[in-house]
């Protein structure tokens, strides 16, 4: 961490990042303890952030409006309405709002494989595979990040970038967001 740190140390403190490092964590974490400490101004009944803690109150009723259709009809169809779980729905979409979020694609393709095509077909390889092949994803994303982060990333000081080609564009940003520089030519 420390040879990240001093590596990166300007680019950590700039408040956008480039798109392999970025302080944004560390600096949300320091904005939300900021406005915390001033929580009754802000979030009070007569603050302008009001809605943030009556998030937590209208995110319940869907969840209750779950709960009670559960209770009445366990099964609709062929899904079990308890397998649909509405906290971690809205965690995860929560997460699309900030930073890099172009592992979201990814993450849904291997869930959806894993978690509809194998364990309809393949039962049996399921039930005994699947929580070692999701270990060995996250294990084996986690190993990469650390070695592309000091071999080509610049995390011991010296950047090694791939060459530009189409999923590495010379200019903008890798995800291709529409009005970044990578489509303009």
């Amino acid at each position: 961490m420390v040879s990240v740190v001093d590596a990166q140390r300007t680019i950590l403190l700039s408040p956008t990042g480039t798109n392999v490092w970025s302080g944004q964590t560390t600096q949300s974490l320091n904005s939300a303890a900021v406005t915390w400490s001033l929580a009754k101004e802000l979030y009070g009944k007569n603050g302008p952030y009001l809605i943030i803690p009556l998030s937590l109150v209208i995110g319940m009723v869907p969840t209750t409006i779950q709960w009670l259709i559960w209770k009445r009809w366990p099964k609709i169809g062929p899904v079990k309405v308890d397998s649909i779980l509405l906290p971690i729905i809205y965690m995860y979409s929560a997460w699309m709002t900030a930073g890099v979020n172009s592992t979201i694609t990814s993450s849904i393709i291997v869930g959806l494989i894993s978690q509809l095509w194998l364990r309809k077909y393949h039962p049996a390889w399921y039930k005994k595979y699947n929580y070692i092949l999701g270990g060995a994803l996250d294990g084996g994303a986690q190993v990469m990040i650390f070695i592309l982060s000091f071999a080509v990333f610049g995390a011991s000081g010296k950047e090694r970038p791939f060459p530009p080609w189409a999923g590495n564009p010379a200019v903008g940003n890798v995800d291709y967001c529409n009005g970044n520089g990578a489509l303009d030519t």
